[in-house]
């Protein structure tokens, strides 16, 4: 197995990150607070579903598969089709049945990552904004989080705080955007700063394109562990890791 991991860039700041540091902080404490809600709330929902779609197979199984045994209709449509009024359930299961759904959907809109996160069929900068706190793991928030230190330093001591921040955001809106492109429909939230965290290696890669990147590389030959230090220009190290998001 080959490891390949960043290290840092050969390229010297003169004044300390403070937005890069503030970012990097106040992203973790916001992480610390929600990732257990959100866990928590994706557990209740999961359970709620769940008895929801148990209960629909049991109320809809007459529907589905005959007396003989042989399917006649996709439980998809038998549930369009009752909630079309086009199937008769009888009263006291179709009052259960609105009950569960009405859990589940009250849920749902309830669930932090769906207030917080940028929704690309129902685009406010409310969400846009956002959703750059949250993220859905310790992983995706750690790599996020170093990528930003990596380069972020350099770019805030290069174009001056205010500047860096407006990139920043401005980056994550603009990922947001382009993710409702190709998503217009989607109702699935989207979380996580990797689109502001790629708009500032996109202007480390212009600003500093021929600037050396120490690179780890490493790994297991004859069960013996191997590795080296090789330095890499931003324009290659980060140009492949650019191609692989689009």
């Amino acid at each position: 197995m080959l490891v390949i991991f960043p290290l840092s860039p050969e390229a010297t700041i003169r004044r300390l990150p403070l937005v890069t540091i503030t970012i990097i902080i106040f992203t973790t404490i916001i992480f610390a607070f929600t990732y257990p809600r959100m866990i928590e709330e994706e557990r209740e929902y999961t359970n709620a579903y769940r008895e929801l779609l148990e209960y629909e197979t049991w109320i809809f199984s007459s529907y589905i598969v005959n007396e003989d045994g042989h399917i006649v209709e996709r439980f998809e449509k038998v549930r369009e089709k009752a909630e079309k009024g086009e199937i008769e359930l009888p009263p006291p299961y179709k009052e259960k049945w609105e009950i569960l759904k009405e859990r589940v959907k009250t849920i749902e809109e309830n669930m932090l990552i769906r207030r917080w996160g940028f929704i690309p069929s129902h685009i406010t900068l409310r969400g846009m904004l956002l959703s750059l706190l949250l993220h859905a793991g310790f992983l995706h928030l750690f790599f996020n989080l170093y990528f930003l230190w990596l380069v972020g330093c350099n770019i805030e001591d290069d174009w001056g705080r205010p500047l860096f921040l407006a990139l920043y955001v401005l980056s994550g809106i603009v990922a947001c955007l382009f993710h409702a492109l190709f998503n217009r429909t989607s109702s699935v939230p989207v979380i996580g700063a990797s689109g502001a965290v790629s708009g500032i290696m996109g202007a480390f890669t212009i600003r500093h394109w021929n600037t050396k990147i120490r690179f780890f590389v490493g790994g297991i030959a004859f069960f013996r562990p191997l590795g080296t230090v090789v330095r890499i220009p931003a324009w290659i190290a980060f140009s492949g890791w650019f191609i692989k998001q689009v």
